[in-house]
């Protein structure tokens, strides 16, 4: 298989195409409910929740589409000793289709980024009450006058 392209090269055939941002935090929200198709077990239902938090969720808009996950993830749990490398191979495309490799990311043009600016705010403390911090740390000439003056 050739190498995959380098984020924003263009190929050949100058066909460009936008990596897709999606936020770090993962997908906000509760995990949607499996259907009633068998009986899940504990394993399977701690899985589905803790996939349903990926930054990849926030692109899975069918349900429907991710429920073979859960279905191979029962399957290999039930054939634990006897795990085939057919079903194996099974569960490597279903994860690939979802993106959840870093391979199938880059296929699909899919990219984690985090929210700098949220993340900023989080972690650098502002001089004054509602001021915003900046780049390096140093509060602006705005917040020294208003420190001065209180």
């Amino acid at each position: 298989m050739p190498p995959l392209m380098k984020p924003g090269a263009i190929g050949r055939h100058r066909v460009a195409f936008d990596f897709v941002d999606l936020p770090a935090e993962g997908r906000k929200g509760a995990a949607p409910r499996l259907p009633p198709l068998r009986e899940w077990s504990t394993e399977t239902l701690r899985l589905w929740r803790e996939v349903w938090r990926k930054p990849q969720a926030t692109m899975w808009h069918d349900v429907e589409a991710v429920v073979p996950l859960a279905i191979v993830w029962q399957d290999l749990q039930v054939l634990a000793p006897e795990r085939t490398a057919a079903l194996l191979a099974e569960l490597r495309q279903v994860e690939n289709a979802l993106g959840l490799g870093p391979r199938a990311l880059a296929q699909l043009r899919w990219r984690v980024v985090s929210d700098e600016v949220a993340e900023r705010r989080r972690t650098t403390p502002s001089a004054v009450p509602g001021s915003l911090p900046t780049p390096d740390g140093v509060p602006s000439p705005r917040d020294r006058l208003r420190r001065s003056t209180s």
